[in-house]
């Protein structure tokens, strides 16, 4: 009996299962931390580009606090920050330079351009009781502000 057709199926079904994984893990095996907590903060910025406050209220721990670093510096709450976010009128792109988990926190560094600005967001996020990764808070600073006439946009 030829097993060859049975075993090509068989790889080809185990490799179709591996990679519906949004970043394939070695062999399948156990999806890490900082996995998760990229997707957190990618779906973060993907709902604030497309200025869907719900979805990107969801990756936040509720009253999280949101300091913007500058003249003056910003402190409010995330719901309060995000209703002044999704006003915005350009495409937000991200890139995620470095994630550091330890124990039940983790520490998310990321560039962003937001209004032509080149930004950089600190995030800190934790894990709820049900394993399930939340932005707890966030600090930003201007690393390139946009030449504009008036006032420049906060975020």
């Amino acid at each position: 009996m030829n097993l060859r057709p049975f075993v090509i199926a068989l790889s080809l079904s185990a490799a179709a299962l591996c990679s519906t994984a949004s970043k394939p893990a070695p062999a399948c095996g156990p999806v890490r931390a900082e996995d998760v907590v990229e997707a957190v903060v990618g779906n973060h910025f993907e709902a604030l580009d497309m200025r869907d406050r719900e979805r990107m209220l969801s990756a936040w721990n509720e009253g999280a606090a949101v300091v913007s670093i500058g003249q003056p510096t910003l402190v409010e709450t995330v719901e309060q920050a995000s209703t002044r976010w999704i006003t915005h009128k350009q495409p937000v792109t991200y890139k995620i330079l470095k994630v550091e988990v330890a124990d039940r926190t983790a520490k998310a560094r990321v560039e962003v351009s937001f209004e032509g600005n080149k930004i950089e967001d600190s995030l800190l996020l934790v894990a709820t009781r049900d394993d399930r990764w939340r932005i707890a808070g966030k600090s930003s600073r201007v690393l390139e502000a946009a030449a504009r006439s008036g006032a420049a946009s906060r975020y």
